[in-house]
């Protein structure tokens, strides 16, 4: 890592440690860890060098979550998704170990163009804007700095191209934009996926953000259930839940629902040729 590497991540963290005393919350752990969750529905043993453990890494930042499976799957592969191009450098080479695609792409609808907002925290950067929520709970950190076009990849397009037909597991964190990522994935959902984990709103902390009910809604349309909710976010200012995430399931003893009811959300306008 290198001395500009270093100073930067020392900065971010001591924004944090500010960050912590001047707007503290509460996280509330569930009784169970998500990895254990995820180890129970997808254990390693099922997995082989001929057949490894396949992750998608939607919104993978430092690379900090695929490194965490790769200790927990001695065969494993991570495709990561990350639209900041800044960060790219980094995650190279945190994860120039593994094998996998490293994807500077944001995910969507449909593979195109969007305008991506990149935040004072480059974590809480996101193709939408903050909404007022993010301002009052979270101050400066998730302030713009620079918007920026950047090319977006639906996940069915990119397994299309790639010849992905087997997914065990999709992380997303993408800052308010999971609900468009799995609108682009349905292909892969109805494929079947061992697991997905993904963070979840109950405000609106970005302008037109997806809240939980309409993760949960896409999901359940196609065959998931909601296995459990971890690192559960409350305000102590105001005692209002904020964020967390949540493990889905495959529901085996039900099938995908036929009728599909779509949210209005931004997605890309130009689409780009396979």
């Amino acid at each position: 890592m290198s001395l500009h590497e270093r100073l930067r991540k020392t900065y971010w963290g001591l924004l944090r440690c500010v960050h912590r005393r001047l707007h503290p919350q509460a996280v509330i752990l569930s009784p169970h860890r998500a990895v254990d969750g995820i180890l129970r529905h997808l254990p390693p043993d099922r997995f082989t060098p001929d057949r490894p453990m396949v992750m998608i890494d939607g919104g993978a930042h430092d690379g900090r979550t695929s490194l965490m499976f790769a200790r927990q799957y001695p065969n494993f592969v991570t495709h990561t998704f990350e639209a900041n191009a800044d960060l790219e450098p980094g995650l190279e080479t945190a994860l120039a170990h593994l094998p996998g695609t490293r994807n500077v792409n944001a995910l969507a609808r449909c593979s195109g163009k969007l305008s991506f907002q990149v935040n004072q925290s480059p974590m809480t950067s996101s193709v939408l804007p903050v909404d007022h929520w993010s301002t009052e709970y979270f101050g400066d950190v998730t302030q713009p700095a620079e918007r920026r076009t950047v090319d977006a990849l639906s996940l069915d397009d990119w397994a299309d191209a790639h010849s992905v037909n087997r997914v065990d597991m999709i992380k997303l964190d993408l800052q308010g934009y999971e609900h468009e990522a799995l609108l682009g994935a349905r292909r892969l959902l109805d494929r079947g996926v061992g697991c997905i984990y993904t963070e979840v709103n109950f405000i609106s902390f970005y302008q037109g953000c997806a809240l939980f009910a309409d993760v949960d809604m896409i999901l359940r349309q196609h065959g998931y259930r909601l296995y459990n909710i971890y690192h559960l976010a409350t305000h102590l200012c105001d005692g209002q839940i904020g964020s967390a995430d949540a493990l889905f399931i495959r529901d085996i003893t039900t099938r995908p629902s036929s009728v599909v009811i779509e949210q209005p959300h931004p997605q890309p306008r130009q689409r780009v040729a396979a």
